[in-house]
């Protein structure tokens, strides 16, 4: 739905992140600014990874 990051561009990214590197989340419906539930909930998540680091 976030009409700023094209499926093109997203799809040429994808594959350059490192495995066992490189974290993808991916929001379903998702728009390009986060809702404030969304925001929330990556901000726990991504403690959580580096808690975990």
């Amino acid at each position: 739905m976030d009409d700023q990051i094209v499926p093109e561009t997203y799809d040429a990214f994808i594959p350059l992140l490192r495995k066992n590197k490189d974290v993808h989340i991916f929001v379903s419906r998702g728009e390009h600014s986060p809702t404030e539930d969304e925001f929330n909930k990556a901000y726990v998540e991504i403690f959580w990874f580096l808690d975990n680091l």
